[in-house]
């Protein structure tokens, strides 16, 4: 097989690498296309490389595609000043996770958007955005998602 490069070289918030392939739906509806893809994803898996191929039907679903529309403006224009690492686990002491609510009271909603949008807090962006919606500080590959 020749060589190939992915879409989108990722370096994830655990330091971690990732290859994306981004393809439309209807594409990868043809068989040939289908296994050129399964065969680049087995040869990146066996020289220890994870590799992710998305759809725009996987990237449009919602609630996701309205939650990333709206952090969008924030991780094109953030906002600053943003705390530091040391003040946001700081914030988290003792507690696993914050409500929404409680970190736009802390940080306001321009900074809590900020740090969502730059994968240093994370919040379930599959679901609704809601005032009871859990932030987590990041941990490695368990909130390793790819925004934007």
């Amino acid at each position: 097989m020749r060589v190939h490069f992915p879409d989108l070289w990722v370096l994830l918030y655990d330091e971690h690498v990732l290859f994306v392939e981004l393809k439309p739906a209807s594409e990868l509806a043809r068989p040939q296309v289908k296994a050129k893809y399964r065969q680049i994803a087995e040869q990146l898996l066996a020289q220890g490389l994870d590799y992710r191929l998305l759809t725009d039907k996987e990237i449009r679903q919602e609630p996701l595609f309205s939650n990333l529309k709206q952090l969008l403006y924030r991780y094109n224009h953030p906002a600053s000043p943003l705390p530091t690492r040391n003040q946001l686990v700081a914030a988290f002491y003792l507690t696993e996770s914050l409500p929404l609510a409680q970190c736009l009271e802390r940080f306001g909603p321009d900074v809590t958007n900020t740090l969502i949008a730059q994968a240093r807090l994370y919040v379930d962006l599959t679901q609704p955005l809601a005032p009871a919606s859990l932030v987590q500080l990041p941990t490695g590959e368990c909130h390793a998602t790819i925004y934007f």
